[in-house]
């Protein structure tokens, strides 16, 4: 999407608006917007107008929402000296409102290193306000024009470029100073989940809650907003984990009011301490404990809400208990689901698809974050991790065994992040390897059995390359045919 000049997108009628907007920016899908939309930014155009040339509109992106994220920006320009945000508004209701929309604009420009001029302009009563000292005061256009005039080497190319949506995607887990921060943004969608949630608890009708979601949507994040805020508003909250407690879940138990516990200690909780109960990770609770569980919440006329993802099983017992199905069934439960991902990026959204199903009809042209390394001997393949280990990357290997001995117990010695430790978090950079474990039948990829007969080799390559939030390195190790397979996906 490129910048444009306002002035010619303003001489259109409304009814090409859209499309003429399109020409002009090269945006892929038309924008929809509203009449008073429309109305306002030709009232400011006309206000900026008068006896200047038109050539003072040039540079601005109109209608910009950053990807996956969808966080909107009305009018942006970006010079090489400061950024000029300005928002329009057909009626300006509640001043702090307004304020705090501006604030959060920051949050989100400040990643480019420049000062941030922050306005709004109300077009029924012709104001226009600047952000100053994260307060809205009038000010004259004059001020507003003087800061198009003075601006510098604009930047007018692909917008897209400047904003990777990983930089404002936050993992309670894994970006813990961030979360406790409070420096993340929750999707339209997470949102409106939250609300009704809330809504609900209040009006005390409804027991049970369930949030659901595949890798990527967003799911830990909202749970974990939903406990803080609860938490800060004098609600007992207890999160049950039903996985490995990680270092950034213990620094949440130590530096806020959120008490965590792993599902193997769900005995252990004083349940008449707590208002709400959240089960994290539930498609992986033991029937015994779920029971256990549900029945203290009865016990203790409790709200329960539950957060999983029915995809990410990695033993054949949590496939057969089928929990997900048994929340679904509860009596009167509230059901929600999490559907966009927001921190999966398309290009691996895409191939993790297609190699798990070379037949999957979507395609992608350039996989840029995805490389692919033949290891013909295991020495070389510690060679090829050791280098990526060194760069950063989160080497994710498979579970061992704890009874019997395996390949996998070699890989031990360069990682602790197993399949099953990494559950709920999410990493910059993941490194995997495939080795002759796996391999393709009918274009469909399966694996062979674990050495502990219950653990689903294939699901945990799911769990470990769907942690990945920018680049994914796969290493396979003296197996051909699966190279030649995964390369074919890669060409």
């Amino acid at each position: 999407m490129k910048a444009i000049n306002l002035y010619e997108l303003t001489r259109v009628e409304d009814e090409d608006f859209a499309k003429f907007e399109a020409h002009l920016s090269q945006r892929e899908n038309l924008i929809k917007a509203k009449k008073h939309e429309i109305n306002s930014l030709k009232s400011f155009v006309n206000k900026v107008e008068e006896n200047l040339a038109y050539e003072i509109f040039d540079g601005f992106y109109y209608s910009y929402a950053i990807p996956q994220i969808s966080k909107e920006f009305d009018l942006l320009r970006i010079g090489e000296d400061y950024i000029i945000n300005i928002e329009l508004k057909s009626h300006i209701e509640d001043i702090e409102k307004v304020t705090k929309q501006l604030i959060k604009n920051i949050f989100y420009l400040k990643h480019l290193g420049k000062d941030i001029c922050s306005y709004t302009y109300d077009s029924e009563t012709d104001i226009l306000y600047q952000l100053v000292a994260n307060e809205l005061k009038k000010i004259d256009f004059i001020n507003l024009i003087d800061k198009i005039k003075n601006q510098h080497n604009l930047f007018k190319k692909d917008i897209n470029t400047l904003f990777n949506p990983s930089m404002f995607l936050v993992s309670p887990l894994n970006n813990t100073e961030k979360f406790l921060k409070e420096e993340y943004f929750l999707t339209l969608n997470q949102l409106q989940i939250k609300e009704d949630i809330e809504k609900e608890i209040n009006k005390n009708n409804i027991s049970y809650f369930a949030i659901k979601g595949g890798a990527g949507c967003g799911k830990t994040l909202l749970t974990y907003d939903i406990a803080l805020d609860y938490a800060k508003h004098d609600k007992k909250v207890c999160i049950i984990h039903c996985a490995y407690l990680c270092s950034g879940q213990e620094v949440l138990k130590t530096s806020s009011s959120l008490k965590i516990f792993s599902v193997k200690d769900c005995g252990k909780i004083d349940y008449t301490k707590y208002d709400i109960i959240i089960i994290d990770e539930a498609q992986r609770i033991y029937k015994q404990q779920f029971e256990y569980i549900i029945g203290k919440v009865k016990e203790n006329n409790l709200k329960l809400i539950f957060s999983y993802d029915e995809k990410q099983m990695l033993n054949s017992d949590e496939v057969n208990n089928n929990i997900p199905s048994i929340i679904e069934s509860l009596d009167s439960v509230k059901m929600y689901e999490l559907t966009k991902k927001i921190r999966t990026n398309p290009e691996l959204l895409f191939f993790i698809k297609k190699i798990f199903n070379l037949n999957d009809e979507n395609n992608f042209n350039n996989y840029t974050n995805i490389s692919l390394k033949y290891a013909p001997t295991e020495h070389d393949a510690f060679l090829i991790l050791y280098v990526y280990i060194n760069k950063g990357y989160e080497f994710i290997t498979y579970t061992p065994s704890q009874y019997d001995s395996s390949k996998f117990d070699k890989y031990m010695h360069c990682t602790n992040q197993t399949a099953h430790k990494v559950i709920g978090q999410e990493f910059d950079n993941v490194i995997m390897y495939l080795d002759d474990n796996f391999y393709y039948k009918d274009n469909k990829l399966c694996a062979k059995n674990h050495v502990y007969n219950r653990y689903l080799l294939s699901q945990m390559l799911f769990q470990g390359i769907t942690r990945t939030r920018n680049k994914l390195v796969l290493v396979v190790v003296d197996n051909k045919d699966l190279f030649e397979n995964i390369l074919s996906i890669l060409k």
